[in-house]
């Protein structure tokens, strides 16, 4: 008769979080490492991602990552982002951020997008037999998407993995805000890519609104290009501050905002929604991918629908997208004329971070049983 194996369920598990680069600035990962699920301990030769960005060191690796898979692109643009996790330490699990795994041993994936399966994803014949193989592989147990659009997009080019993914969304502390401030009113933008994110739309806004509204000001966190500084430098109630790391945002810009006015016409997710959340900061934003899913429209923020005519060569222009401009400024006026909204909408983001779909907490316990059915425990 054989004897049935004993696990220790006390026993931490011991993860391996594998990144595709050996640099990682992504904020997702900051908080994970940072506040791990109770019971387990993770590994990386990447330690705490986000926590203090090199600004620098980033424009390196933005230019590294964007040349080699240049290269990849001319030479196989079917190539899968897959590792072969070689560690010291001892590991019963692999967490693969935002990449696929080689290792015949259990692990989990977790993907902003389909995209992220290819080391350099073209829109053109992608080859998905050799990524399929890898996911239909015994040892992955687990694709997290961060959000249900992520999912469905996923599922749309991989029907056939409906049992393995799930939806984890970005958790994040609550933070804590600065009192005080009387009457004012501050609009903040924050992006490492302006014109990417909408910032020469969000400046407009704030110019207008600031010459408006003796109380509202508007703060530009971004690595603005000189030309629209020009246009903008006579407005002295716009300030702008340039790109800052991702401490100095989260200690001094966040809890001073009152309203984050975010554009971006192609984020695919958007970690500084949710941040904003966090701190209690109202979004508004525009209709795309996932934001539904992160800004609960009239109750946390804002999303502007777009016109059925709209593409997002006009995110360089002001010309076809005046009416996307209009719409955003009203949302953020109706901020800043009625406090007893801006407050409603303060309570509901910290509430969504704290009991809903963005706690730390609640995620933490998710992720915990997903690698506990990973090892079959």
């Amino acid at each position: 008769m054989k004897k049935k194996l004993r696990v220790n369920v006390n026993k931490k598990i011991k993860v391996y979080m594998q990144f595709p680069w050996r640099f990682c600035d992504s904020n997702y990962y900051k908080h994970l490492l940072d506040c791990p699920p109770e019971g387990i301990q993770y590994f990386s030769k990447v330690k705490s991602p986000g926590n203090t960005i090199n600004l620098g060191k980033l424009k390196i690796n933005n230019w590294i990552k964007h040349n080699v898979k240049k290269i990849i692109k001319k030479i196989d643009a079917s190539l899968p982002n897959a590792h072969l996790t070689r560690a010291s330490q001892k590991y019963d699990l692999i967490h693969c951020a935002h990449c696929l795994s080689l290792n015949r041993v259990p692990w989990i994936a977790d993907i902003e997008h389909v995209g992220q399966f290819w080391a350099a994803p073209s829109k053109k014949n992608l080859n998905k037999k050799r990524i399929r193989k890898i996911l239909n592989s015994p040892y992955c147990k687990k694709i997290l998407v961060w959000s249900e659009w992520g999912k469905n997009k996923t599922l749309k080019s991989f029907p056939e993995l409906k049992s393995k993914i799930d939806v984890l969304h970005y958790a994040i502390p609550p933070q804590e805000r600065k009192k005080g401030g009387g009457d004012k009113i501050i609009i903040t933008f924050i992006s490492r890519r302006f014109y990417f994110k909408g910032g020469l739309h969000a400046v407009e806004i704030m110019d207008r609104l600031t010459k408006k509204y003796s109380n509202v000001e508007g703060l530009v966190v971004s690595d603005t290009p000189k030309k629209v500084l020009d246009r903008y430098v006579k407005n002295k109630k716009i300030i702008f501050s340039g790109l800052q790391p991702y401490d100095k945002i989260m200690k001094d810009v966040f809890p001073k905002t009152n309203i984050f006015l975010y554009p971006s016409y192609t984020d695919t997710y958007g970690f500084l929604m949710v941040e904003s959340l966090a701190f209690g900061v109202p979004v508004v934003t525009v209709e795309g991918q996932c934001r539904r899913e992160i800004i609960n429209d009239g109750k946390t923020g804002y999303v502007v629908p777009l016109p059925e005519n709209w593409n997002c060569d006009l995110m360089y222009k002001f010309e076809g997208s005046s009416v996307v401009l209009g719409e955003m400024e009203k949302r953020v006026e109706v901020l800043i004329k009625n406090k007893k909204l801006l407050k409603m909408m303060s309570r509901e983001g910290i509430r969504e971070i704290k009991e809903g779909k963005f706690s730390l907490k609640n995620n933490n316990k998710k992720l915990t049983r997903i690698y506990e059915e990973a090892l079959g425990r």
